[in-house]
Formats: C-alpha cells, structure tokens, sequence
C-alpha cells in the first residue's frame, strides 16, 4: 500500500422532486375569521390560522371589513354600558344592601347616623318603608 487509505464513493440516492414542486403550489384559504401575519422581508402576507399565502389586497379588504363590522359592535357595547349605567343609578338600594352584606361577612358592622353606634344586623327587628322616611318632618308641638 502506498499509505493511502482507498474510501468508496458515497451512495447517492436519486429523490424523485416533483411531489415536492406540486405540493408547493399555492393554496386557496378558507379559513374563516381570519387574522394575518405580514412578511415585510418577502412581501407576503399569511394566513395565522392555515399559513396559506394571501393576496394582499383581499387581506386589506378583509380588514377594512373587519373594522366596520368591530366598529358596529362597538356602538352596540356602547348603547349595553348606557343601558347598565341607567339600570344601576335607578337601583342604588341593591348595590348597597350587597356591599353591606360583604362588609357584614368580613366581620364590620355598620355605625347609627343618628346615634354613632355600632349595630349588630341580627339585631334588627322592625322595618319601615321608604314613603315613611322621605317624609316631610313636622315639628313638635
């Protein structure tokens, strides 16, 4: 031997790459409620869902869409949060006795405006309407 070691060639395979070409092929999205992810290196825009390559002006036209569609439901959660605002201003009274009530299971108890005392709520025995408090006082002979 002439100190050469002899190695045999690797054996190459031949890899048949038309199954690869025909799947690279773009594809129609179909998702529906699309969001999009914008590639400013390539200039592309994809689909998150599916990962399909969208047209870019389909994309901007779907969210224009979009906007007025978030737009609408907006002024609609808009009209809701009036609606509830009305809603709690004409019913103050059970808001009250519910934050009572978590004061109460916290151990605090509520003082007498009149008297300044603290009141134990199981104590409680009469109750009146409210006619009976809005009304007008007369003073006392």
């Amino acid at each position: 031997m002439s100190g050469f070691d002899y190695e045999e060639p690797p054996k190459y395979k031949i890899l048949n790459i038309m199954p690869l070409i025909q799947n690279n092929k773009r594809k129609e999205c179909n998702c529906k409620n699309r969001t999009f992810e914008v590639d400013s290196i390539n200039r592309l825009v994809y689909c998150r869902k599916c990962g399909q390559v969208v047209d870019a002006f389909e994309a901007i036209e779907e969210l224009l869409k979009n906007d007025s569609m978030f737009e609408q439901h907006l002024s609609g959660q808009y009209e809701y949060a009036k609606e509830l605002t009305a809603w709690f201003h004409n019913h103050k009274e059970p808001i009250a006795l519910k934050e009572m009530l978590s004061y109460y299971r916290r151990g605090l108890y509520p003082y007498c405006p009149a008297c300044g005392k603290m009141i134990d709520l199981s104590n409680i025995k009469m109750w009146g309407n409210k006619e009976f408090l809005n009304r007008p006082k007369t003073p006392k002979p």
